[in-house]
């Protein structure tokens, strides 16, 4: 098998290799690594030219991505390795513990493995991997916890609001988001009401201050 980490910290890498290397039930890994989304997208097509498939990938999503990179971000990165590579099962991690963040990660993404690096330890490892190469799904503690946290909230659950609660917190106005989403202006605004109702608050500053509170930003 042929296991690729993307990962920009070397020591992280080496953890990774030392905890799997004193697995048995992993001792035919083929251990890869790239720092960055640049050369985790070399790595792809060197392997391609060699007729190499790499069984697992595992991707940390807070690396920054190289400015040569043909991919603009990690998430690209992930869809193009889809794409290019779709045996290969992909296990994501990010340090983001924002409910929203997870949850699209999760929704666009749809990786065979999902862990918050604060959920990770040796025995979650390993058993992360193991389920994965075993043909499972899986979800580290708080990446269920915010899959959970969003469908306790049915505004929450519907892609345009979630997206109008982004170009809210980055300030964009109404107008703005109309272009943006390529949604009437009306249709924008009432989502808006429902949600201010829906949270309890009058405004849309009180909404974004209830949505950050309650950690979904």
């Amino acid at each position: 098998m042929h296991f690729l980490i993307v990962n920009e910290h070397p020591t992280v890498v080496i953890g990774y290799i030392s905890i799997l290397n004193v697995d048995p039930q992993f001792k035919d890994l083929i251990m890869h690594s790239a720092t960055n989304s640049k050369h985790a997208y070399d790595s792809i097509y060197d392997a391609i030219s060699k007729q190499i498939i790499y069984d697992l990938i595992l991707i940390d999503l807070d690396i920054v991505t190289s400015k040569k990179s043909p991919v603009s971000s990690c998430r690209q990165l992930v869809l193009w390795i889809k794409k290019l590579m779709p045996e290969a099962k992909i296990i994501l991690t990010t340090r983001n513990t924002e409910y929203l963040p997870v949850y699209d990660i999760w929704k666009l993404l749809q990786p065979d493995g999902f862990a918050i690096k604060n959920d990770l330890n040796t025995n979650s490892i390993i058993d992360m991997i193991y389920q994965v190469v075993n043909g499972f799904i899986y979800k580290s503690p708080f990446v269920e916890e915010c899959i959970c946290k969003i469908w306790e909230n049915e505004m929450l659950v519907e892609d345009y609001n979630r997206k109008i609660i982004y170009y809210l917190n980055m300030g964009y106005k109404t107008i703005e988001i109309q272009d943006l989403m390529s949604i009437s202006q009306s249709a924008v605004q009432k989502r808006i009401v429902k949600m201010n109702k829906a949270f309890g608050v009058v405004d849309r500053n009180g909404l974004l201050k209830e949505i950050k509170r309650l950690g979904y930003l």
